[in-house]
């Protein structure tokens, strides 16, 4: 469910402002962001809200706060 998305990192598809659209395993989600974003950004889900993510962009520094076992889907370094 929508629920299991908080954390997720996406893919910003179209952006305009501080609303646009995110790719999230393969789906398009509406966004909005109090940060600017451009498509081809990374962002992570912060909430799901009338389902519309509220996203940020991906931290440069990843600090890996609260990051279950890691991510399979992530290959720095």
């Amino acid at each position: 469910g929508a629920e299991g998305m908080v954390g997720k990192v996406v893919e910003v598809r179209r952006w305009s402002g501080r609303k646009g659209t995110v790719s999230v395993d393969g789906e398009l989600w509406q966004a909005d962001s109090r940060t600017p974003l451009a498509a081809g950004d990374a962002a992570t889900v912060l909430a799901v809200i009338n389902l519309t993510l509220r996203v940020e962009p991906v931290a440069r520094s990843t600090d890996c706060d609260d990051s279950p076992g890691g991510d399979p889907a992530r290959t720095e370094g």
